[in-house]
């Protein structure tokens, strides 16, 4: 049972780094933002980060660019929804590859 909370703990600090974000920006969670949480929304997704191998930080940083960029633009949704989906998987792809390097 241990082993499963160790293996869930970097998705939880992803989902935590992901609300933290989207709280700091205007959006359906807040309307103004609180931009001090701008300033430590990375910090458990460096955390997790600076754990993982490279082929889990390039999915780490695929799954927190996804959902932060999911939540972040959610307003693209209404235009076309496919876009949506694609700019959030480039988005993805891209964080993807920035936390392989970093």
């Amino acid at each position: 049972m241990k082993n499963f909370f160790s293996k869930l703990f970097p998705f939880f600090l992803i989902i935590i780094s992901c609300f933290l974000f989207s709280i700091s920006h205007p959006s359906f969670i807040h309307e103004e933002g609180i931009s001090y949480f701008a300033w430590i929304c990375l910090v458990p997704f460096l955390f997790v980060i600076k754990q993982s191998s490279l082929k889990k930080s390039f999915c780490f940083g695929f799954l927190f660019g996804f959902f932060c960029y999911f939540i972040y633009g959610n307003w693209l949704f209404s235009y076309r929804p496919i876009a949506c989906i694609l700019i959030c998987i480039l988005y993805g792809i891209y964080l993807g590859i920035v936390s392989v390097f970093f």
